[in-house]
């Protein structure tokens, strides 16, 4: 008798320069990763929401902000979990310049249907001008017993030690830095597991860079 043997779905990965994509969803228990790279702000604050209803479904957002100017980056995100055994984490890495700002509430949801479910949120912040400001405002609501959730959050500036250390090496004070931005832009990117995607977010971010750290 043959046994069965059980395979991993594929996991479906979308890459956009829209934070709409965050809206994105299947009905199906394929493994979702959404990536967000935004260079441009917006007017007003935007809202989105996700209803896991299918059981082990699993998604994965990562959000990639590079603020400049004056521009606004202000956005509310919520999860509700509401199958058991799902799985939802948001990565948001930002980099703020000039007089910038990013505005963030995130709400995590675990509904009592939603047994074994597991939801997590982080936000870390670059601050690359003093005029930068950043917020970040997670809530968590876990009315399962055995469901797992937190957030952190973080803003600080490049640091110094990694900075005199690509100095020491012969690297020029520019380059050093854009290395570092560019490394802390892309440090949660271990997660996504479609190589071809990391390459193409890889290409993304440099070419924004390159153009905005001038």
């Amino acid at each position: 008798m043959k046994k069965s043997i059980m395979h991993k779905p594929a996991q479906k990965t979308i890459i956009s320069d829209d934070i709409s994509c965050m809206n994105t969803f299947t009905n199906d228990d394929q493994p979702l990763t959404i990536v967000a790279v935004l260079d441009k702000g917006w007017k007003g604050t935007k809202t989105f929401s996700l209803n896991l209803k299918n059981k082990n479904k699993n998604v994965n957002f990562f959000i990639i902000i590079i603020a400049k100017n004056s521009e606004e980056f202000s956005f509310n995100t919520e999860v509700i979990h509401e199958a058991p055994n799902t799985k939802s984490h948001y990565y948001i890495r930002s980099i703020l310049l000039d007089n910038s700002k990013v505005t963030y509430k995130g709400l995590l949801s675990i509904k009592k249907t939603a047994k074994s479910s597991e939801s997590y949120l982080s936000h870390h912040s670059l601050l690359l001008s003093q005029n930068a400001k950043v917020e970040t405002i997670p809530s968590l609501e876990i009315e399962a017993n055995d469901a797992s959730a937190g957030h952190s959050a973080s803003m600080g500036k490049i640091d110094d030690e990694m900075m005199f250390y690509l100095l020491s090496r012969g690297i020029d004070e520019k380059t050093s830095k854009d290395i570092l931005i560019k490394a802390f832009l892309e440090k949660d990117f271990d997660k996504i597991e479609d190589e071809n995607a990391k390459k193409i977010l890889d290409e993304k971010i440099e070419k924004i860079l390159k153009k905005t750290l001038k």
